[in-house]
């Protein structure tokens, strides 16, 4: 951060679906309330058509990563790790995803959000959804294995190689179709006037069949794409090495995220 400062460059970090829009939406939902007591986000998925076959829509290095790697949350001031794929619960979000199981996930909001918010932040979580199915059945023959196996005088381990298989379902757009919405939700617990309050905000999206594009890949991109677009018109100006919930005008881009076919959802509850 001080050499970019320095040098007088601008480097934005994690800014696409989850860390990205998360991040902007906790940074609206709290500098909105008076006090932030905790921050849930949640990424839920669905085909709304079963795919010709076996797909992954996003980087399989990162996800044997979250599959395998303890998860980690935030709770009164410090950083706990949990086991991966623990903490299961069935969330609701907006159609046409609904309801889907998620579980916590080692994941980059993490990092960020209980640096800069504030308010007397307690706790911070991040849950995803995954086939559990196969991923049981992975971790039953022993897939995700550390243990190193010699083929053909090459060593490699169990994990990796596991990994270079399941990179063969990557989805490709020239050849497999994609029809599934995602979205990204935040759930912020605190008080605004002496009121308990929950502060639910979402961004949902389908699929676009004119790129042949899947819902979380759209969700990823398109605020990139904004965020430079920003940049590039000083609407966002700054030195250094920044996350988007300490440099992004929230209202702003959310306008711009709607512009684009997203649809941005609130929700208040007020408890006296």
């Amino acid at each position: 951060d001080e050499d970019a400062r320095k040098a007088e460059a601008s480097i934005l970090i994690g800014c696409g679906e989850d860390p990205g829009i998360s991040n902007i939406m906790v940074r609206y939902v709290s500098d909105r309330l008076d006090e932030v007591d905790s921050v849930l986000i949640r990424d839920g998925d669905r085909d709304l058509k079963p795919p010709q076959r076996i797909t992954f829509k996003f980087s399989v290095k990162t996800m044997m990563n979250e599959w395998t790697r303890n998860a980690v949350i935030f709770r009164d001031g410090r950083y706990e790790e949990v086991p991966p794929l623990s903490g299961i619960e069935e969330f609701e979000f907006p159609e046409p995803v609904g309801r889907v199981k998620v579980c916590f996930s080692l994941h980059s909001e993490l990092a960020t959000i209980p640096r800069y918010i504030g308010k007397g932040l307690r706790y911070v979580d991040f849950k995803i959804n995954y086939d559990f199915d196969m991923i049981d059945i992975l971790k039953k023959f022993g897939f995700f294995s550390d243990q190193h196996i010699t083929i053909d005088n090459l060593e490699i381990s169990i994990k990796d190689l596991t990994t270079h298989i399941l990179r063969r379902c990557m989805f490709d757009p020239s050849r497999d179709t994609i029809d599934d919405a995602a979205c990204i939700f935040t759930k912020i617990i605190g008080k605004k006037d002496g009121r308990d309050i929950i502060y639910s905000m979402y961004a949902l999206s389908t699929s676009k069949k004119e790129w042949n594009t899947p819902a979380s890949s759209y969700l990823t991109g398109v605020p990139a794409s904004i965020a430079a677009q920003m940049m590039v018109k000083e609407e966002i100006k700054f030195y250094g090495v920044k996350p988007p919930e300490t440099c992004i005008p929230t209202e702003k881009f959310l306008e711009n995220l709607s512009r684009k076919n997203i649809i941005i959802g609130e929700r208040i509850e007020k408890k006296w």
